[in-house]
């Protein structure tokens, strides 16, 4: 069965969630907000404009479209302008982006912080490590998993430029049959003036030993301290777990 647990930020609203699935394996609740990318990104800064031609266009563009299917034309004919309604709308969604940040690798949840910088969960890029014939494994094919502590966290300033907060944390990844997904840190977020992340690429069947998943809170001198073990819970409350 599946349980959540919920850290609320009652200063701005935010709420991590996390349900624990297979042992002491973590996984985030997926969101909007969150969309797994399985190579190293760069954040983009969108700058909409409602009376932008590229907008326009692509109104012009999906018009088309509809008034070919009101005259039923053939559907070949038709086909070809919803193609070009396609091709319009990304031709026009790439001249309102540009690159505000790169360098990121896996870039997860993101947040604000009250210094007005950017903060990022980054999952890392795994590793070669593996737990195989030490304790009990995800089956295929999205197991075996191997893992690295490649996982950390970014601050970007308002200009772009990317430090790093704290890094080599548990980074996991699935089989490469099944694409290699990355878990690592999976959220941030702000309570008053302290940081908070989300781990959830660790523990012994995602390829690290002795490990575990956990809310951990990152301290003024770029430390962290656990706030909640997330796998020693789920040891206590789910005691068939053989995850160590």
């Amino acid at each position: 069965m599946t349980s959540f647990v919920k850290l609320a930020n009652r200063h701005s609203g935010k709420i991590l969630t996390i349900a624990s699935v297979q042992g002491c394996d973590i996984y985030p609740v997926p969101s909007c907000d969150n969309r797994r990318s399985h190579d190293k990104m760069a954040i983009s800064q969108r700058q909409m404009r409602e009376q932008s031609p590229g907008r326009s266009f692509t109104r012009t563009c999906r018009g088309i479209a509809l008034l070919m299917g009101l005259a039923k034309a053939k559907n070949w004919i038709l086909l070809l302008g919803f193609l070009l309604c396609l091709i319009c709308s990304d031709w026009a969604h790439s001249a309102n982006v540009t690159v505000f940040a790169s360098g990121l690798n896996n870039p997860r949840g993101l947040t604000f912080g009250p210094d007005g910088n950017l903060y990022v969960a980054e999952g890392g890029a795994a590793g070669n490590l593996s737990t195989v014939g030490r304790c009990e494994q995800v089956v295929p094919p999205i197991g075996p998993y191997t893992g690295g502590f490649t996982a950390r966290i970014s601050k970007i300033t308002p200009d772009g430029t990317r430090t790093t907060v704290v890094d080599n944390f548990p980074s996991s990844a699935t089989s490469p049959v099944s694409g290699s997904s990355i878990s690592g840190f999976a959220d941030v977020t702000f309570v008053g003036n302290t940081l908070y992340a989300l781990l959830a690429g660790a523990g012994c069947s995602h390829g690290l030993a002795e490990t575990d998943n956990a809310v951990l809170r990152v301290n003024a001198d770029n430390t962290t301290t656990v706030v909640a073990d997330l796998s020693a819970f789920l040891k206590t409350s789910r005691p068939e777990s053989k995850c160590g």
